[in-house]
């Protein structure tokens, strides 16, 4: 396993196997696949999917790392955290089920 640092779309088609793609606020996620692959994941799941999801876990992760929603609505706390981990959930499923049919296709 090497790990190759490029900004060259070109290149990583043709060697990257998997793309450790760093999707800001200190999340880094595996994509099984080319750059070409992995850039057309990104496209269908902004285009189709959990858009809603996607804004609704950056809303929630926002509200929990303000300091004051913490002090003043501490009983909040532990459900914001319940729907942040739905939300995340709802993000990751189409990406889930890519890597299982890609898995399939490969056989």
């Amino acid at each position: 396993m090497f790990l190759i640092v490029s900004h060259d779309r070109w290149f990583l088609d043709r060697v990257a196997t998997a793309i450790l793609a760093f999707e800001g606020d200190g999340v880094v996620t595996l994509h099984e696949g080319s750059h070409c692959f992995y850039a057309e994941r990104r496209a269908a799941v902004a285009r189709d999917a959990p858009v809603a999801a996607e804004r609704e876990v950056a809303t929630l992760e926002a509200t929990l790392s303000d300091p004051a929603v913490v002090k003043e609505r501490s009983t909040e706390v532990p459900d914001l955290v319940a729907k942040l981990e739905r939300a995340r959930m709802e993000v990751e499923r189409p990406f889930a089920r890519w890597q299982e049919l890609d898995a399939i296709a490969k056989y």
